[in-house]
């Protein structure tokens, strides 16, 4: 369970600016877009300027903590308060990006948040799961638990997990019989960890199977036949219809000359260059 939190940008003088806000002025409320962002209007942004007269300002991101580290390092914030992930909201606040919240003068009781609660810089406004998906009509007597996830011999085929450590590491205890209370107890020590992977190494060797199928020349080249996307295995090359060779980007002449990405020095400089091309934006 995620819980997603309100919280307002730290800035010196921003408090100040946003009670300049609610004496009548405008405040700009950012949130994630779409269809959910289209549903807080309704329920907490118009209803909001209807009760208080002040005018609210939206906008959109997608969770780049570093875009409101430049905003803040560079002093030109122009988002007032941010709807933010939990994880999100919890670094921002440790890393002072966002104002600490007087619980008091929002008369708002603590205690009715439950741990979400204990948030020192945002309200806790929703709270929203990870779901395992299944087809049902592959499946019809599906997985219960997460083990089920876990269970290559019971539930066939592939896995498609989400590309971070949470909730996986998570789960992969739960599936090896942590009790849930416990888990961030044991994933807090080394034992825990190696535990954890050792659970995910059970469903990997399927995810090996399918790295090898893709990373093969014969559907790399079958793709090119529906997406003008180069093949990354050179063997693919000489199966490739030539009619599709001209819409290509890495046949010998283009790769040739074309820019290859050093991915190295984007691990390296990239947080870095990112930062400042967004205080760059926001100027």
């Amino acid at each position: 369970m995620n819980a997603g939190a309100l919280a307002v940008i730290g800035l010196a003088g921003m408090l100040a600016t946003a009670e300049t806000a609610f004496a009548g002025d405008q405040l700009t409320v950012v949130s994630w877009g779409g269809a959910y962002e289209k549903a807080l209007g309704k329920v907490f942004f118009e209803p909001f300027t209807k009760a208080t007269g002040i005018k609210l300002t939206e906008d959109e991101w997608s969770g780049e903590i570093a875009k409101i580290r430049a905003m803040v390092e560079s002093k030109s914030v122009s988002w007032d308060v941010v709807d933010a992930s939990g994880s999100g909201a919890w670094m921002m606040c440790a890393e002072g990006l966002l104002e600490v919240i007087d619980w008091k003068r929002l008369g708002l009781d603590r205690a009715k948040f439950g741990e979400a609660g204990k948030f020192d810089c945002g309200v806790p406004f929703q709270t929203n799961p990870t779901i395992v998906y299944y087809d049902k009509d592959k499946l019809p007597n599906g997985p219960k638990a997460i083990a089920d996830l876990f269970d290559t011999k019971k539930f066939l085929g592939k896995r498609g997990l989400w590309k971070s450590y949470s909730p996986n590491l998570e789960w992969a205890l739960i599936a090896d019989g942590v009790p849930t209370k416990e888990v961030y107890k044991v994933l807090g020590t080394p034992e825990g960890v190696d535990r954890a992977f050792t659970k995910l190494d059970t469903i990997k060797k399927d995810a090996y199977k399918f790295l090898a199928f893709g990373g093969s020349p014969e559907p790399q080249a079958d793709l090119t036949r529906y997406f003008p996307f180069g093949p990354g295995n050179q063997d693919a090359m000489p199966l490739l219809d030539p009619a599709v060779l001209t819409d290509l980007p890495n046949t010998p002449e283009r790769d040739a000359i074309a820019l290859q990405p050093d991915y190295l020095f984007k691990i390296e400089k990239g947080d870095e260059l990112a930062q400042r091309f967004t205080a760059w934006l926001a100027q």
